[in-house]
């Protein structure tokens, strides 16, 4: 394609319109596009920029902390701005941007550069800053868009383009040298390519095809320019240079020994991450220019890379620029055919590939330093993209590698980023075997003897059919939404019970209306604290209970719960050490037999796992009994309970042992209201109201318990499956005289309906993991209640039932009119500022709208 000077923004210096090559300088590198973001006020919001569109949504895929907003990204001053802000949106607790060229400017093969001025402090840990590219037919934060499509880049039909990389169990490489132990060592949990090179004629496909007639596969491949994060050992900014892909080399090691080369050893090294069961990365590490931080000089540092797509044949590779200067460069060749996983050659990529500039916040790629300072921003100053003169190729639907008649076909998956997928990739091989059986019977119904029979089953057994499968759906629903109704419930009692501890609590120890020591005032309000502390723990206990998470050993738990250690009313009981887990930075604020033992996760990366049900395919039971005749696999094996909720709602503690956190906090809180009950500080109507509020609380564990401990009863869901099979076996026969070779896209359609729903009705019964369909209770703890409970932490409380004005003692007492706010000053810091002559002084206006 020519090159169009519309794509190049006229403030871009004619100095900068040739360039040369960064891996062959003897190569004249001509410019495509450039954004130089000189005028001010621009807007991104979506039709507002013919370039780039700013994100509304929250990025899922790495458990972002912040929501992206439109509102968050300008031009100003000559460079664009992208702010992050502790500001909540959508029920988080930050705000920032993210632009992206998706679907409006690409490009394949040639160099791209940014001068970006980094957020923060270089010495201060937490912010993500990152500048990448993505293919263009996977939309980045629309998970429906990216299923089966990211990482990928692959042009083979072979057991690397299927669900976990296996078949069977083979090879063998890709079951056991996986470096997770909370997935069984297992090589990939990706759930299969969707667009591979094995796609069937007439199938969904954006083509094009081989000589062969075969189609090109087709994926969203990565190709990371910056990922700035902060060593936290050196205290120096570092980015990662990286492409990300799959299919997966086992112990996800490439060739970096032939086909590495890093320019300056003493500011760059190899990446120790090589990869996990969602992605394999080719990385390598770089001190940045700790000059250019907004927070310093504000200089900006030049980033790039170049790139020739291709196999090692066609001479293919990515050379990454850091600081102005070659940094590394990876040669396809260490992506080369791997015959221990049995997979081929996976080129450089050679998709469209947009541009995507964002700030992000994730303590799963950073640990977030206390003293890390908000607002930041992130400043860059152009984007310009080269290509050689004899290979100009720009564009997101380009003739050799179209996308936008399969984005227009299926538009709801790049526009929904709720969208997140379907039971097809799980119960496809049932429907495949029947499709494939009923090819078989017609073949022989046509061509060898007439075998069908009458449809008088088609009338009697769909309609018996059709009202046990809606009852099968209608109770895993039934038990989706107790699950959702009780965890309604429980937000409501928290809510309640927290503003009556606050606001309905006195602050004395001792009953009357007289002068309360200032000691006593503290005391109690720091018990009110302790008490919101543990309505939230109660809140996240939970969820990790649900999720047959056990121990109090988790980073937004293990803290809440740290005051029970020195309650004078409850001695805790719960296991003495973490179990499992990936650690992170951080100590246990319970006693364990290490004091070092690094804490786990809040929560786990949500399982995508393209895996089928079992059960679900035919015989499936049969041929898994048959094989252990021939192999030493033990018969029974019984999973564990782990710290990804694998194995939920089988094993949590009803009772007993201390192991239910849930229940002991409950019991901590009871034993604090027996206090206030021998205190007789309380109104008896108030005291009685936080109780019944705690028996609610208790009301509640006990449903979600019920509801995970029992399911239903396998006698009734194998019956369910096995007249499925029937039905589905039976009916080619009975359709095969009439409709003959239709009889076999009918039962492929009658086999995803049915097995769809009884897929479906499984996914949901159980609603407390980490599938996408789950609800996110991990968003009802954080999001709602402890975002509310903060709301009330930090509230101002007028504490209009102490003595009268005009008796406070400074330093010794206070009275009506002192106001204690908890959140940012002490009791004796509210006495200081107490004026008898202006006793309400500070205190909210309940006309004004205040507490």
């Amino acid at each position: 394609m020519e090159s169009s000077f519309a794509l190049i923004d006229p403030d871009t210096p004619q100095s900068a319109y040739t360039k040369a090559g960064i891996q062959n300088p003897s190569q004249e590198l001509q410019l495509v596009f450039s954004d130089e973001f000189n005028k001010d006020g621009r807007s991104f919001y979506p039709g507002d920029d013919p370039f780039w569109e700013a994100a509304d949504l929250w990025y899922w895929p790495t458990n972002d902390l912040e929501w992206y907003d439109p509102e968050m990204v300008t031009t100003e001053n000559g460079y664009l701005k992208i702010t992050i802000d502790r500001r909540r949106n959508h029920g988080m607790n930050y705000m920032s941007g993210m632009i992206s060229s998706w679907n409006k400017f690409c490009f394949t093969g040639g160099y791209i550069e940014v001068a970006v001025s980094l957020p923060g402090d270089p010495t201060v840990s937490g912010l993500w800053p990152a500048v990448w590219t993505m293919g263009n037919l996977g939309r980045a934060g629309y998970g429906a868009s990216t299923d089966g499509m990211w990482p990928y880049t692959y042009d083979d039909c072979d057991v690397g383009t299927l669900p976990n990389q296996t078949q069977n169990g083979l090879p063998e490489a890709a079951m056991n040298t996986g470096i997770v132990p909370e997935f069984n060592f297992e090589l990939s949990w990706l759930p299969g390519m969707r667009l591979s090179s094995c796609t069937c004629p007439g199938e969904p496909h954006p083509g094009p095809v081989h000589r062969d007639g075969t189609y090109v596969s087709r994926s969203a491949p990565e190709i990371d320019i910056i990922e700035v994060q902060v060593n936290v050992t050196t205290r120096v900014g570092e980015a990662s240079q990286s492409v990300q892909f799959a299919p997966f080399d086992d112990n996800y090691a490439w060739n970096n020994a032939s086909y590495l080369h890093i320019n300056d050893p003493e500011v760059s090294f190899l990446n120790s991450y090589q990869g996990g069961v969602l992605q394999q990365t080719g990385s390598v590490v770089s001190e940045v220019n700790q000059q250019c931080y907004t927070s310093k000089t504000s200089c900006f540092a030049v980033y790039g890379f170049e790139y020739k797509p291709g196999l090692e044949q066609d001479d293919a590779y990515i050379t990454w620029v850091n600081n102005g200067k070659q940094s590394w460069t990876f040669g396809a060749g260490g992506i080369g055919a791997n015959p221990r996983t049995e997979i081929s050659a996976r080129p450089v990529p050679r998709e469209p590939m947009y541009v995507l500039i964002n700030l992000g916040l994730s303590d799963g790629f950073s640990p977030i330093d206390a003293d890390l300072t908000y607002p930041a921003t992130m400043h860059v100053d152009y984007v310009r993209v080269y290509q050689p003169k004899n290979a100009i190729n720009y564009g997101c639907d380009p003739s050799g590698f179209p996308t936008s008649n399969y984005i227009n076909q299926y538009i709801e998956a790049y526009t929904n980023p709720n969208l997140t997928g379907t039971v097809i990739y799980r119960i496809w091989p049932a429907i495949f075997i029947h499709t494939a059986f009923s090819a078989v019977v017609v073949y022989i119904d046509l061509y060898v003897k007439d075998i069908g029979i009458g449809t008088v089953f088609l009338t009697i057994i769909p309609m018996v059919l059709g009202f046990v499968i809606a009852l099968r759906v209608t109770t895993g629903y039934d038990r989706y939404w107790a699950g959702r109704m009780a965890w309604s419930d429980v937000t409501r009692n928290l809510r309640t019970m927290s503003r009556l501890i606050w606001y309905h609590v006195p602050a004395r120890l001792t009953p009357g209306v007289g002068e309360v020591p200032l000691k006593d005032v503290e005391q109690v309000i720091e018990e009110k604290k302790i008490a919101l502390d543990l309505l939230e723990a109660y809140a996240v206990a939970l969820k990790h209970h649900l999720r047959d998470e056990p121990g109090p050993y988790y980073e937004d738990l293990n803290p809440l719960l740290a005051s029970m250690e020195t309650s004078p009313y409850h001695e805790h009981r719960f296991p003495i050490s973490p179990t499992g887990g990936s650690p992170t930075v951080g100590n246990a604020a319970l006693p364990s037999d290490d004091p070092r033992a690094p804490l786990l996760p809040s929560s786990m990366t949500r399982k995508s796992r393209g895996s089928v049900f079992v059960d679900l395919i035919p015989f499936a039971s049969w041929w898994t009994h048959f094989k252990r005749l021939f192999t030493k696999e033990p018969a029974d094996i019984v999973p564990s309970a782990g710290p990804l909720g694998s194995n939920a709602g089988k094993h949590v503690v009803i009772a007993g042992g201390g192991g239910n956190i849930p229940l002991e906090v409950i019991r901590c809180l009871s034993e604090w209201f027996s206090a206030l009950e021998q205190r007789n500080t309380v109104p008896g109507t108030t005291l009685g109201g936080m109780i019944g509020l705690l028996q609610g609380l208790e009301d509640s564990l006990v449903t979600l318990e019920r509801i995970i401990t029992t399911p239903l009863p396998l006698v009734y869901t194998a019956h369910i499956r096995h007249t499925v099979w029937i039905f589905l076996f039976t009916m080619p026969f009975q359709l095969c005289n009439t409709f003959e070779w239709v009889t076999v896209p009918g039962v492929a359609v009658a086999a995803f309906l049915y097995l769809g729903f009884v897929a479906a009705a499984e996914e949901i019964e159980q609603p407390f993991g980490y599938d996408r369909n789950d609800l996110d209770l991990d968003f009802f703890c954080s999001g709602i209640i402890g975002t509310e409970l903060d709301d009330v932490r930090a509230a101002k409380v007028p504490n209009s039932y102490l003595s009268l004005p005009g008796v406070v003692k400074a330093g010794d007492l206070f009275g009506r009119g002192a106001v204690i706010d908890a959140a940012t000053q002490s009791a004796a810091e509210d006495v200081k500022l107490f004026d008898p002559a202006h006793p309400l002084n500070g205190v909210p206006s309940t006309s004004a709208g205040g507490y």
